[in-house]
């Protein structure tokens, strides 16, 4: 692969076997729509990076990214609210971004100012 997942939480992973997991989509309907799911919704995401990284300025990508990040944790029942536990650093934030450590400090001073957001840790 070209690129690396990384878990920026506690996970646990499993190994299986190529012909093991052949066995499986050919057993499980469900498991290969499942598969398919997760595979169209990848599409989708780097398409909104390619938009991400060509069209938005530094403002738009951080707030999509804060968004999408408050969209999935409302999806596995993390928050009902608008808040969400926020742990990244401003590297990790740069590297989701495709900024630089510095233009994420620039952000993060400027809308400390604007008031996003009122606790720490909290967006």
């Amino acid at each position: 692969m070209d690129h690396d997942i990384v878990a920026i939480a506690d996970t646990n992973c499993v190994l299986i076997a190529a012909a093991e997991m052949e066995q499986l989509l050919t057993k499980s309907s469900n498991l290969t729509n499942a598969l398919w799911c997760s595979t169209t919704a990848d599409s989708a995401v780097l398409r909104e990076r390619i938009i991400d990284q060509g069209r938005r300025d530094w403002h738009e990508r951080i707030a999509h990214s804060l968004y999408e990040r408050l969209v999935r944790y409302r999806v596995v029942g993390g928050t009902e609210s608008n808040s969400l536990p926020f742990s990244l650093t401003q590297n990790e934030l740069a590297d989701a971004t495709g900024m630089t450590p510095v233009h994420v400090n620039r952000a993060r001073t400027g809308s400390a100012r604007l008031r996003v957001s009122r606790r720490p840790n909290f967006i």
